[in-house]
């Protein structure tokens, strides 16, 4: 697949459904047409946006928003060898099926929940070091993802100085992401990749009086 082919955009495959499919020569997990993950054996060469979300330290209990088939927790495994846990939530219980049919859940420390994101976020009682959040349904971005609500619960998550990132695709989201999370996190850089804008933050700190 072309660096194109790589962004959340549109693919060239036409089924609104659940699949496998083979991407020259990589298998990949196509969801309404989109690609959402890649096999296990295509993730450390291929990489795409998903290595640039891979967190700058080896955290010891991550939590990602987004599973798929994995990839990222596979890419953080690879990078930094096994965690903790990494809890990787996704609210649809086809891919977690297809993923976990093909093997491409076993991941160590993985614990995959199928549960809505912002369900979990909301209820969670759990502390993490790091959170990815790689939130599409296909091609589709929530924007629910930018609201203070739910930023400040995901910082509300996090144990300081710990790591935000989420995946912004296109110009537009990109743009109006980056300023919402300034709100809440300081972003430490953020990565271009296609059309994909990677952001890595951390919670503000608060000065003293404040």
């Amino acid at each position: 697949m072309t660096d194109q082919a790589s962004r959340r955009g549109k693919m060239p495959f036409a089924m609104s459904t659940v699949r496998i499919a083979d991407d020259d020569g990589r298998h990949v997990l196509v969801v309404n047409g989109v690609i959402q993950s890649v096999a296990p054996k295509d993730a450390v060469a291929w990489g795409s946006y998903w290595a640039a979300m891979v967190p700058p330290f080896a955290p010891r209990r991550a939590l990602v928003l987004g599973l798929g088939g994995a990839t990222l927790p596979r890419l953080m495994v690879h990078r930094w060898g096994a965690n903790d846990v990494i809890v990787g939530v996704d609210d649809d219980a086809e891919v977690l099926r297809v993923a976990r049919a093909e093997g491409w859940l076993d991941v160590p420390g993985l614990e995959a929940v199928c549960e809505d994101a912002f369900a979990f976020v909301q209820r969670c009682g759990q502390r993490f070091d790091y959170v990815g959040v790689d939130l599409y349904r296909g091609g589709e971005f929530p924007h629910q993802v930018l609201h203070q609500e739910f930023l400040g619960q995901l910082a509300a998550l996090l144990d300081p100085p710990a790591w935000l990132c989420v995946n912004l695709y296109g110009p537009h989201v990109a743009a109006t992401g980056l300023a919402s999370i300034r709100h809440l996190f300081e972003v430490s850089h953020a990565v271009p990749v296609g059309e994909n804008l990677v952001v890595h933050a951390h919670v503000k700190q608060l000065a003293a009086g404040e």
